[in-house]
């Protein structure tokens, strides 16, 4: 690497970390028009002066596993809209594509949480299951209790989430 490009590299980290030290540089929440919180985070601009930024916190964590193997825990928050799950890449919680997997669809649920409930619906072709076997209706919003097994793909052996209150 030459001295120039080297010095401009250095130039270029500076000014990117410069960004995220500035005093009062927070994440600022967009309101909508109900005084509610709309979700969307505008990382590009600081809170308005004499505001303080408010911090997103988790209401609720999605748990996958399998076989009491715990794969990944995600922490949601409520209003966030719902979140996909599936062996897709493009799934918000991507399941992983070997063959322990294979009953979970490429595209399976999508999970909502609202401040006090729990919502999932069903967009796969192999089924979603509550841990006594029921199978949920195949694309309708069906709500459930925070803390239920939820089976995908088989009523039991197969993958499971489970939606937790935080």
């Amino acid at each position: 690497m030459t001295g120039t490009a080297y010095f401009l590299g250095v130039i270029a980290l500076s000014a990117v970390a410069a960004l995220f030290f500035i005093p009062g540089f927070r994440l600022w929440v967009s309101r909508s028009i109900g005084g509610q919180d709309s979700g969307h985070v505008d990382r590009s601009r600081p809170a308005a002066p004499g505001r303080v930024a408010k911090t997103l916190v988790p209401n609720f964590t999605i748990r996958l596993s399998l076989h009491d193997r715990v794969i990944v825990v995600v922490p949601v928050v409520s209003s966030s809209g719902s979140l996909s799950i599936g062996r897709a890449v493009a799934s918000d919680i991507v399941v992983p594509d070997d063959a322990e997997f294979r009953a979970v669809s490429s595209r399976h649920v999508l999970v909502e949480c609202t401040s006090d409930d729990v919502y999932l619906t069903d967009v796969s072709t192999n089924g979603t299951f509550r841990a006594s076997g029921a199978r949920l209706t195949k694309r309708e919003r069906t709500k459930i209790a925070p803390g239920e097994n939820i089976f995908l793909g088989a009523a039991s052996g197969s993958p499971m989430i489970r939606v937790e209150r935080v």
